[in-house]
């Protein structure tokens, strides 16, 4: 019997696996893609200026030192919690039978209210995300156009993008789109940590869900989006049509890059290839803002989010638009004013707004 299961047992180590076949495939065709990413990231840093490679080399040195900064953090938080947990026990030691039994009953009942607590903050989030409504749509499709940098800064933005919505008092249904585990998506889901537990988030692997339907592939959300195709806007600073008022069956489609005036067009193209409606943002209606339209993702997204709750675009601006955003298109239109400017036309307090220009949720790098 022993011969028989030693004869067996080399039979089978000496067959080929067909399970491990398979994951060595998979791992060849990441590190394709791996390889293919980089080169194209490659290409993108070939592109940019001395200027904007040192401000990269910077960035990823920043990002270098916050990671490192993170892990010494967590290594303390791990020892004051091991110190913390002597120390208690310690205390139980000098304790007596019966004072130590009164303590564990409080610290249980402790913890049961702050475990309650917790649960009815997560019961009233999902109740607020299952009555949202209005639906906004984040186009992540522009990873050719952007470096290595400018998507972890998109990143951030999604990071934000997702605060604001889960603080705002009218939450929307969150769609983002190209989640194809490349690019910005890959970074998303390897940066952010619980990623996949966001609620109110709704991802897409298609460039935009109304495409999904078009290669044959089925998938409830991107049937809707297919159908209500003429609901969908795609905003853009471009577009020479101006939104007055948010409509709830309208689908607001919002360009996921870093623009920095160097792509001009590309959403409105984009728009019109595809057929679909575009629309800017009323904030050239605004002097402070005439001559700094484009937006980060995160304040269109802020601004969109604060409307439904305000229906006021002005308070609506002035909450949502940092101020040293406000105070540098104040800075534009001051030197393109013609040099014989009166003092009595100059704006006041512009380097008090641009120090002080911090949102609720923080200020981003770029």
């Amino acid at each position: 019997v022993a011969k028989k299961k030693k004869t067996l047992t080399m039979e089978t180590e000496s067959m080929p696996s067909t399970a491990s076949a398979v994951p060595e495939k998979q791992r060849e065709k990441e590190k394709e893609d791996k390889k293919d990413e980089r080169d194209k990231e490659g290409e993108a840093f070939a592109l940019l200026s001395h200027r904007q490679r040192k401000k990269m080399k910077r960035m990823l040195f920043n990002r270098a030192e916050k990671l490192s900064r993170k892990e010494k953090e967590k290594t303390e938080r791990k020892s004051n919690r091991l110190k913390r947990k002597g120390e208690i026990n310690e205390m139980l030691l000098n304790m007596s039978t019966d004072e130590r039994e009164a303590w564990r009953k409080e610290a249980f009942r402790k913890k049961n209210e702050k475990l309650k607590e917790v649960q009815k903050k997560e019961k009233e989030m999902k109740e607020k995300f299952a009555k949202a409504k209005q639906n906004i749509v984040i186009d992540l499709d522009f990873d050719d156009i952007m470096t290595p940098a400018e998507k972890q800064s998109m990143v951030k933005q999604m990071r934000i993008c997702y605060a604001v919505n889960k603080k705002a008092k009218i939450s929307t249904r969150l769609h983002l789109t190209s989640m194809n585990g490349k690019g910005t998506s890959r970074d998303l889901r390897e940066k952010i940590d619980g990623f996949e537990n966001w609620q109110g988030i709704y991802t897409h692997d298609n460039s935009l869900p109304f495409e999904i339907e078009r290669r044959g592939i089925t998938d409830n959300e991107a049937s809707i989006f297919f159908k209500r195709k003429k609901d969908l806007v795609y905003l853009t600073a471009d577009s020479p049509f101006e939104i007055s008022t948010l409509n709830e069956n309208d689908i607001y489609i919002i360009g996921g890059f870093i623009d920095r005036n160097r792509h001009k067009m590309k959403t409105l193209n984009k728009a019109e290839a595809l057929g679909i409606r575009h629309a800017r943002l009323p904030i050239n209606d605004f002097p402070q803002m005439k001559s700094s339209s484009v937006l980060t993702v995160n304040q269109c997204f802020e601004i969109l989010v604060t409307q439904l709750e305000m229906n006021d675009w002005k308070q609506t601006i002035e909450r949502s638009v940092p101020r040293r955003k406000i105070a540098a298109a104040a800075k534009e239109k001051l030197a393109e004013a013609p040099k014989t400017m009166t003092a009595s036309k100059i704006p006041i307090n512009v380097d008090k707004a641009v120090v002080d220009g911090f949102t609720d949720y923080g200020e981003l790098s770029d």
